[in-house]
C-alpha cells in the first residue's frame, strides 16, 4: 500500500509536468573554447534532427581544480591559492564568453555564468568587486554557493549593486559535507526556506545540487512566487533545467556509480589526448540526446520514509511571497 502511495504521489507530479511542458532546458557545466564549440554543434545537429534543443545557460565550473588541473576537491586553502585560482576563472569566463558568441547563432545563444570560486567572495565588498570582475570579461550572471545563512547577504550586496546571481543550495562542495540533501521530512522544509531566502535575497535562480529527487522535483514546480532552477545529481527536474557537464560525457570517474553518464568511457590516464573538440562533440550529443528524452539522469532510490511523502508533496516551497528584509536574513 505504502508503495502505490509513493507511485501515486510521482504520478501526479508526471501530470502536472504534462500540463506545463516547454522545451527541456539545459545547462551545461564547462570550462574551454573549444568545450564551447563541441556544445553548440551537438546542439545545432540535435536541433535540425527536430530535437527541443535548449542550451540555456553555459557556466564556467570552478570545478576546473579537479578536473583539468586534477586536484581533489574545490576548496583553496590559503589566500594566494584562491587569488591565484579567481584570476584563472577570470581567464576562463573570458574565453568562454567569445566562444559563445562565435559558436551559438544569436536566437539560441545561452547566457554565461560565471562559477564564483573559494575565497573571492568571502565578504559582501570582496564578492562585487570580484563579481563585476566577472560581468567585465563577458559573464551573464555569477554563481554562489550557499554553506552558511550569511551568504544570504552576500546575493543581497551582489544584487543591489545590478549584478544578477543564481545561488547554489543542497551539496556545496566548497565547504559542505559530502553527502545528498532532502531525505527527511525536516530537511526538505529547511532547502524550501532557504529557496524562500534565496528569492528574497534577489537570486535569479537556483542551483540544486544532490538534491531528493521529489525534493527537487516540488522545488522546480512552477509557481508565481518561485525562481528558475537547474538540477545536478538530482534525478529528473521535470519542470527544471538539467546540469551537465562536458567533462562527465567522456571522463569516468575514479569510484563505482550509476548516476554518472554512461557516455563517458575514458579515464584520467587517457587526458589530454582524448579530450578533443571532436570526441567532447560526440559524447555530448549523446549525452544532450538523453538528457531531453529523459533517459538521463537517473533516478536514485529514495531515502524519504512514506509517511513524509505526501506531507513533501502537497508543501508549497515557496509560499512566503513577502520579501525577507536584511534583518531577517541574518537572524535566519
Amino acid at each position: 500500500m505504502e508503495q502505490i502511495m509513493s507511485q501515486n504521489l510521482f504520478g501526479f507530479l508526471a501530470e502536472q509536468a504534462k500540463e506545463h511542458q516547454e522545451v527541456p532546458r539545459l545547462k551545461i557545466n564547462l570550462y574551454r573554447n573549444y568545450e564551447v564549440s563541441a556544445v553548440a554543434k551537438a546542439a545545432m545537429q540535435l536541433l535540425g534532427e527536430g530535437l527541443p534543443c535548449r542550451v540555456e545557460c553555459v557556466m564556467i565550473s570552478d570545478s576546473y581544480l579537479m578536473t583539468h588541473l586534477g586536484r581533489t576537491s574545490t576548496t583553496l586553502e590559503t589566500k594566494s591559492d584562491q587569488d591565484e585560482f579567481f584570476q584563472i576563472m577570470k581567464g576562463l569566463t573570458k574565453e568562454v564568453s567569445e566562444a559563445v558568441l562565435a559558436g551559438f547563432p544569436a536566437n539560441i545563444r545561452p547566457f554565461v555564468l560565471a562559477d564564483m570560486p573559494d575565497g573571492s567572495t568571502a565578504n559582501a565588498e570582496t564578492a562585487i568587486e570580484n563579481a563585476a570582475q566577472m560581468l567585465a570579461v563577458g559573464a551573464d550572471a555569477v554563481k554562489l554557493e550557499i554553506f552558511s545563512n550569511d551568504r544570504f547577504d552576500i546575493v543581497h550586496a551582489l544584487t543591489e549593486a545590478g549584478i544578477p546571481v543564481i545561488s547554489h543550495l543542497g551539496y556545496t562542495p566548497q565547504n559542505g559535507e559530502n553527502r545528498s540533501v532532502g531525505n527527511s521530512t525536516d530537511e526538505a522544509f529547511e532547502l524550501f526556506a532557504k529557496a524562500r531566502l534565496a528569492r528574497d535575497a534577489g537570486s535569479k535562480g537556483l542551483v540544486l545540487e544532490r538534491v531528493n529527487e521529489l525534493v527537487n522535483q516540488c522545488l522546480c514546480r512552477p509557481s508565481l512566487h518561485g525562481v528558475p532552477s537547474y538540477s545536478i545529481f538530482s534525478g529528473q527536474a521535470d519542470w527544471g533545467g538539467q546540469s551537465l557537464n562536458v567533462w562527465d560525457s567522456i571522463m569516468k570517474p575514479d569510484f563505482k556509480s550509476q548516476f554518472f553518464p554512461d557516455t563517458a568511457t575514458k579515464t584520467r590516464a587517457d587526458f589530454p589526448e582524448c579530450y578533443t573538440e571532436e570526441a567532447l562533440f560526440a559524447s555530448m550529443y549523446e549525452l544532450m540526446r538523453q538528457s531531453i528524452e529523459t533517459s538521463y539522469p537517473r533516478s536514485p532510490v529514495s531515502k524519504l520514509l512514506q509517511s513524509d511523502l505526501r506531507q513533501i508533496i502537497c508543501a508549497n516551497p515557496w509560499r512566503e511571497a513577502a520579501p525577507a528584509s536584511k534583518a531577517r536574513l541574518r537572524a535566519a
